[in-house]
């Protein structure tokens, strides 16, 4: 991953969140359950096969839906053996149940189907953003629920107050759960703008919040008792877009993302550990030679400084999130507004540049573009893929698709689950409690 910039690692000395200290706070956080990072057992070989069966068992379930035994061998390639024993397993602890015969083509005795229990095992989810922090819990489908959005002063209040907001928001969140005598929650994912370490405990720098090296995993979980994920929130969008287009390691996918700043992260495959889900996070800081309202909107000269919200609607003089910017500016364009026009096409230009680096690099077959730039027309997206021409090596760019993402913001949340689901699907413990 990532390491942290040199040049802020003294930024906001008096309000960051140090991590966790040693003694009685550390040990409870290794006695946490689930996906907690520290102190976890190391289980035999066979055990740990097991474990990865039963998450394989699950994995289909959710991404393919009800299915028989045979079907689930079939695409799992497991013998009958193997596979009635780990069904078995997940049946008894009731993560997954038979939903009676199947309709089937073929003459012959009627296939029960398994599907899972999606309440069996639930996440609480937040999406967090300058100003605003998004919860849903999910469960097994990781298919989040009513989202519950809440405005806050991330950005300018000291980071402990903030923390302070977010432990309130999971404790509410574990209080309305016992209070429908629903199961209580397994895990706590926050997917947030900037840089977070490679165990998801850590965010390491967030120029969007103005944060630097805060545990945020660490100060979390002594408020809450429940294990905590870090991850990127770009890298959750990408993560969950991958898995809901139906790509594979054949057709990596390059997400891009903007708003607040420009966060770009590549897919290659539908597990989210670090040997199938890469991130290029830092594609907004590529220095620019020239800004054609730079006397209009003073900014840096770097490529997330022209291409989030804040810096289109200031140009086009509306108030940042008034109204959808890019339809704004497309229909602008359209009615012949020599401003829209130039900055229609320095936008494209800008993007370009970008992808055409990350082409270069990473390779990738698929292009989604999601935060502010899912809102525009499919117009724009085929201008984009135009403008690559002579930014990117002609052969990476035959057959290459780009194209808005399906998700929108609940992306986010869905990849926060997904991340933490995947965790807690490799550690025995949640088996058994």
């Amino acid at each position: 991953m990532h390491a942290p910039d040199p040049a802020s690692s003294t930024a906001r000395p008096a309000t960051a969140l140090a991590p966790a200290a040693p003694g009685r706070r550390l040990a409870r956080h290794r006695a946490a359950p689930a996906c907690a990072a520290e102190g976890l057992r190391k289980h035999t070989p066979v055990e740990q096969l097991r474990i990865r069966h039963r998450g394989e068992v699950v994995r289909k379930l959710r991404d393919h839906g009800p299915q028989s035994r045979v079907e689930l061998g079939a695409r799992l390639q497991r013998s009958s053996t193997t596979l009635s024993k780990v069904i078995g397993d997940l049946l008894d602890i009731g993560w997954v149940r038979e939903s009676g015969p199947q309709h089937q083509a073929e003459p012959g005795r009627p296939r029960t189907a398994l599907e899972l229990v999606p309440d069996a095992c639930k996440v609480l989810c937040l999406l967090l953003e300058p100003d605003t922090v998004h919860t849903a819990v999910t469960g097994l489908d990781a298919r989040p629920g009513p989202v519950r959005s809440q405005a806050g002063a991330f950005r300018s209040q000291d980071p402990r107050d903030s923390v302070e907001q977010l432990a309130g928001l999971v404790l509410e969140a574990q209080r309305l759960e016992r209070a429908a005598g629903r199961r209580p929650l397994r895990a706590v994912s926050i997917a947030t703008p900037g840089l977070t370490d490679t165990r998801l405990r850590t965010l390491l720098r967030s120029r969007q919040l103005g944060w630097h090296q805060i545990a945020l995993a660490d100060a979390l979980e002594s408020s809450t008792s429940l294990p905590v994920l870090v991850t990127n929130n770009t890298r959750a969008m990408a993560f969950a877009e991958f898995r809901h287009l139906g790509l594979d390691e054949e057709q990596p996918m390059l997400f891009l993302q903007a708003r607040f700043g420009l966060g770009a992260a590549m897919v290659n495959g539908a597990s989210s550990n670090r040997h199938g889900h890469y991130g290029a996070s830092e594609l907004g800081y590529i220095p620019l030679a020239a800004n054609a309202f730079a006397s209009r909107v003073p900014t840096d000269s770097h490529l997330v400084s022209v291409t989030n919200e804040a810096y289109l609607c200031a140009v086009l003089d509306v108030p940042p999130a008034s109204e959808p910017v890019l339809p704004l500016l497309e229909r602008r364009r359209g009615e012949g507004d020599a401003t829209a026009r130039e900055l229609y096409a320095q936008t494209l230009d800008n993007l370009a540049l970008g992808l055409g680096i990350a082409i270069d690099i990473l390779g990738p077959r698929v292009i989604v573009l999601g935060g502010i730039y899912s809102q525009a027309s499919q117009a724009f997206a085929d201008d984009l893929k135009a403008r690559l021409r002579g930014r990117a090596q002609p052969e990476l760019l035959d057959g290459l698709v780009v194209r808005r993402t399906a998700l929108g913001r609940l992306g986010g949340l869905q990849g926060a689950a997904l991340v933490a689901l995947d965790r807690l699907l490799a550690d025995a413990r949640v088996y058994q409690s």
